[in-house]
């Protein structure tokens, strides 16, 4: 909670806990603990502005002052007289009451908190700004126009120069409440939640700054792409792309129109997910169900090769996706060069160091890294965190140096196509985390943890340790440094199970 917030809270307690004593013993500035509440309620309103989580604690806070208006009227009136042994039960009972709904009052703000990302350790500032792109050569597949074609957003965070006076952007000022997967997600299989139920996160503040002037300190800064999990969105990995930009990268995220999450353009416009996309995403599922259950029990890696194949036949939908977002990142890819030659007009012009450009995604993105690396050498380095390899990888090489990273649970998934991996390849396993925990979600939704969407491991340290494991690989592969972590199991990390295959 934020600090008026728990003000208000504290303020709320002495004063629901102050009625458990008579009120010939309370101290003098009991009485002006609810009007005290009411000023930090006030100031709460002002500087950390109003959030629905806390509307019980709102209203509790307005009923105690006006109580304690009413109750001072009365004592004004008459002689404070010694209270019976009911009166003093019923004081007692309405108190443990009060403090009851206090309780419960208090749940919803802890749930859904609002607290500022964590700082990323680079020695650059953050900037953030956005792209649409539009490419008229290739016909959106996606929809039911024939005449449509594909138009897709990118947003970049990049080393950065801000002025003295800028505050940094809120977490959701490029993608608000509508481009939520716990929102949209569901929408798309018919359970919406209310529309209120994620206005928190515009409340939320990033460490990036809109619009920020590039970074002089370097002529060149190395590229890296993001690709999104299936039904994911382009900010809710908020936490890599910080980290990279202040360690000297230029990050693009896209959020892939239709399939991913509903895309909000900056003028107001919105591309809906597709629900015809969720139901046959789902009949995929249920399709490839039976043969997921074998692929887990099997051991023999041939076996295994020969289910994958299987499930991607069946698996066409999530085939076609793949290879539809691995076409936009060719496409931004050559986009770069555009940007970076000042011939499309942008703050990025003459910064973007397009011979070393790298890729890496989570789940779905995850094998789109794999796919893009397996058929566009342009792409020098590749990470796929947690993601199934569909696509061309199960039976193409993959030239490049890559990195896979496995939660707990789907460790393994990808160990029958590590042949298919020419270059160095590493293979990364994080005791005690789960799929979702390669996000922000966690740490932006602790409610995550209790419903058994997240891990044990505590969100700041996956997110820590994924981090650094990404920025070692690039760093090393990209820029051509030293990178220790990658030379075997680390100590400080023993959580991780690490191997390392020289396959070239």
């Amino acid at each position: 909670m934020r600090p008026f917030e728990m003000l208000v809270l504290v303020t709320l307690l002495l004063t629901l806990t102050g009625f458990f004593v008579a009120k010939t013993r309370r101290p003098r500035w009991f009485s002006t603990l609810p009007s005290l509440a009411v000023i930090f309620a006030v100031f709460h309103l002002i500087l950390e502005k109003y959030r629905w989580q806390m509307v019980p604690i709102y209203v509790l806070t307005v009923f105690l002052f006006v109580l304690s208006i009413i109750l001072l009227k009365r004592q004004s009136r008459k002689r404070v007289q010694p209270t019976s042994k009911g009166h003093r039960v019923i004081r007692i009972v309405l108190a443990a009451f009060g403090l009851l709904c206090l309780l419960i009052s208090a749940v919803p703000p802890v749930l859904f908190p609002v607290f500022r990302l964590p700082k990323p350790s680079g020695p650059y500032k953050v900037g953030t700004t956005i792209f649409q792109f539009l490419d008229s050569s290739r016909l959106e597949t996606l929809t039911e126009d024939p005449n449509d074609h594909r138009e897709f957003m990118a947003r970049v965070w990049y080393p950065a120069e801000p002025p003295l006076n800028a505050s940094p952007v809120p977490y959701r000022k490029y993608s608000p409440a509508i481009g939520s997967i716990l929102q949209q997600g569901a929408a798309a299989f018919g359970k919406q939640p209310p529309d209120f139920i994620f206005s928190h996160l515009d409340l939320l503040k990033s460490n990036a700054y809109k619009d920020a002037p590039v970074s002089k300190a370097q002529s060149l800064y190395p590229i890296v792409c993001f690709s999104c999990g299936f039904l994911s969105d382009l900010d809710e990995y908020q936490v890599y792309f910080e980290e990279l930009a202040s360690h000297g990268y230029i990050v693009f995220s896209l959020n892939q129109p239709y399939e991913s999450q509903s895309v909000v353009h900056p003028d107001g416009r919105i591309i809906p997910f597709n629900k015809a996309h969720a139901e046959e995403f789902q009949r995929t599922t249920e399709e490839t169900t039976p043969l997921w259950k074998r692929f887990w029990e099997s051991k023999n890696m041939e076996e295994r090769a020969s289910i994958a194949k299987q499930i991607l036949e069946k698996g066409s939908f999530l085939n076609k996706i793949i290879r539809i977002r691995s076409e936009d990142y060719r496409f931004l890819a050559t986009q770069l060069n555009k940007i970076n030659s000042g011939e499309r007009k942008s703050p990025l012009t003459g910064k973007l160091d397009v011979s070393k450009l790298g890729i890496f995604g989570h789940s779905g993105g995850g094998a789109v890294a794999g796919q893009v690396c397996a058929v566009d050498s342009r792409f020098k380095a590749g990470i796929n965190l947690d993601g199934f390899q569909l696509g061309d990888v199960i039976d193409r090489k993959v030239q490049q140096p890559f990195m896979i990273m496995y939660s707990e649970g789907f460790a393994g998934s990808n160990d029958s196509m590590l042949q298919n991996f020419q270059n160095v390849t590493y293979v990364i396993t994080i005791r005690g985390s789960k799929h979702s925990d390669f996000s922000d979600n966690p740490l932006i939704f602790p409610l995550s943890k209790r419903m058994g969407t997240s891990g044990s491991i505590s969100s700041r340290r996956m997110l820590r340790i994924t981090n650094d494991y990404i920025l070692s690989f690039f760093d090393k592969y990209l820029k051509g440094k030293d990178a220790a972590l990658l030379d075997g199991p680390p100590l400080q990390y023993p959580e991780v199970i690490f191997k390392k295959l020289n396959n070239k």
